[in-house]
């Protein structure tokens, strides 16, 4: 699956080199940042989906829903 294109490695040494090594250090962090926004963003949705499935509607589910 793919996220975020973030170019060729050539186009990378340009503005993450000098060495492949500093871009590959910088593509890690760049696939762990994408990551942690992957996480949050499912945790978020069966959030909404507990509230519904365990019957909250009945109370304010505005922080559960992040509304």
């Amino acid at each position: 699956m793919i996220v975020r294109k973030l170019g060729t490695l050539q186009e990378m040494l340009k503005e993450h080199g000098p060495t492949r090594d500093d871009v590959m250090e910088w593509v890690r962090e760049q696939a762990r940042i994408e990551t942690e926004k992957y996480k949050k963003e499912k945790e978020a949705r069966y959030d909404g989906l507990y509230a519904v499935c365990t019957d909250l509607l009945d109370d304010d589910v505005a922080p559960i829903l992040n509304c």
